[in-house]
C-alpha cells in the first residue's frame, strides 16, 4: 500500500479528539446555522432540520466507530504473508 503511514495516521487521527468535542463540532455542522445549512441556502434549497435526524445519527456514529472497524482490518492486511497473495494470483485473483 502506497503511503501506508499517512493512511494509518488519517485513520487514527479522529480517535485522538475527545467525544464531547466531536459532539459539539457536529452540532455546529448540522445545526440550524451550521455549515451544511448555509451551503443548502447558498444553492437555493433553503434551511433544513438536520441535527436530530436518522441521517445525522448514522453519519456521526459511523464517523466515531469507523476507525475501530478499519484498524483491525488494516493490521491483518499488513501482516498478511506474501505467499498467500501469490497463491491467490495462481488461483485466479486479480490485482
Amino acid at each position: 500500500l502506497k503511503h501506508r503511514q499517512l493512511w494509518l495516521m488519517l485513520i487514527i487521527l479522529p480517535t485522538w479528539i475527545n467525544l464531547l468535542l466531536k459532539a459539539y463540532a457536529f452540532i455546529g455542522i448540522f445545526g440550524q446555522n451550521g455549515s451544511i445549512n448555509q451551503f443548502l441556502e447558498f444553492i437555493g434549497i433553503g434551511s433544513q432540520q438536520l441535527l436530530f435526524t436518522d441521517f445525522s445519527f448514522i453519519f456521526v456514529a459511523s464517523y466515531i466507530e469507523l476507525p475501530f472497524m478499519i484498524l483491525p482490518i488494516f493490521n491483518v492486511l499488513d501482516d498478511m504473508d506474501n505467499n498467500l497473495i501469490k497463491a491467490s494470483y495462481d488461483l485466479g485473483a486479480t490485482k
